[in-house]
């Protein structure tokens, strides 16, 4: 995700603990084995057409996108207010910020659905 919006011309945080000032995204900044978190689902969104109520989303990051590239659309939010996932201005093109492949039989599988019948035209 950081990747694409970078290619995009975005911005991230280097460290959202000290950028930020919020809390561990990541276990090992934490005494936890495990960070999981509720988002916010932007509305009348490709994601929000796949996703209509978001699980909670696991958070295994250190950096964030600060800033959204050209072109892209902020879809889900972290409850301390980063931003989780985004999508291009068509929909095609959807990145997030959590591990959908690490919760499987949730909402989040239904990403995993939708590129598949991407990759199938």
């Amino acid at each position: 995700m950081q990747l694409i919006n970078a290619t995009h011309g975005g911005t991230i945080f280097g460290d959202i603990q000290r950028d930020r000032g919020v809390g561990p995204h990541h276990p090992k900044r934490s005494d936890t084995d495990s960070i999981s978190h509720g988002v916010t689902l932007a509305p009348d969104t490709r994601l929000a057409q796949l996703i209509r109520a978001p699980d909670p989303v696991n958070s295994f990051h250190v950096q964030a996108v600060a800033q959204l590239g050209a072109d892209l659309v902020l879809t889900l939010q972290s409850d301390d207010g980063l931003i989780e996932g985004f999508e291009s201005k068509d929909g095609r093109l959807v990145g997030v910020q959590f591990h959908p492949e690490k919760l499987p039989g949730t909402t989040w599988d239904a990403l995993f659905t939708d590129l598949v019948e991407k990759a199938n035209g």
